[in-house]
Formats: C-alpha cells, sequence, structure tokens
C-alpha cells in the first residue's frame, strides 16, 4: 500500500496463524507495542483517522526491528507502528481503519 509504505504479502494455506481482533483507539489511554521479543508500555497521545500519535517513555524506547510490530489496546490490535521520532519520544501508527481497508487490496 503506496500511501503507508505498507507491504502485503499472502501467506500460504498452511501456515498456522493467530487472528487477533481489530479494535478502534482510545485518546489519552495506555496501549502496548508487542512482538515476538518484547513488549513496550506508550500511550495514545491523538488518534486520526489514518494515524495514531503515541508517547513513550524515554528510556523504553521501540527498537529499528520493531517495525510493524501490533500496537494493542484492551486485547485489540489498534495499528502497527510505523515510525518513531527519538527527540521527543513520539511514535507514528497506522491505524485500524487502514489496516481494515486492506481486505480490498488482499482480494478478501
Amino acid at each position: 500500500m503506496k500511501d503507508f509504505d505498507l507491504a502485503l504479502i499472502k501467506l500460504p494455506p498452511e501456515c498456522m496463524v493467530k487472528i487477533t481482533e481489530i479494535g478502534s483507539a482510545a485518546e489519552l489511554e495506555e496501549a502496548f507495542l508487542v512482538n515476538d521479543t518484547h513488549i513496550i508500555r506508550c500511550r495514545v497521545v491523538n488518534a486520526g483517522v489514518s494515524l495514531l500519535y503515541l508517547g513513550f517513555r524515554c528510556l523504553d524506547m521501540p527498537e529499528p526491528g520493531d517495525s510493524v510490530s501490533p500496537i494493542m489496546q484492551a486485547g485489540k490490535v489498534i495499528g502497527i507502528i510505523s515510525s518513531v521520532m527519538l527527540d521527543n519520544c513520539m511514535g507514528i501508527t497506522i491505524s485500524s481503519v487502514v489496516l481494515l481497508s486492506l481486505e480490498r487490496y488482499a482480494g478478501l
């Protein structure tokens, strides 16, 4: 998806995946960046239609390999991390609204 610099892949039918429910972000609420190596706390500071802005603790920031990790809130994916600004401890996330729109690109 060119607008968000996001690639889609098609998984083979035999690939085992766990489907996580997609939800909407609640502003000024706690959220978590979750992947197979760690969980990082953050807070949704602004929720637009296509992008969410996150605040991280400056001593616990996402690392370069954390790109495209899901952001979870209340057990649901509210977006995926796109970029991090180290100078102000903020992150930009592609919102669940955009993720849900990907169905038309994936041919589902």
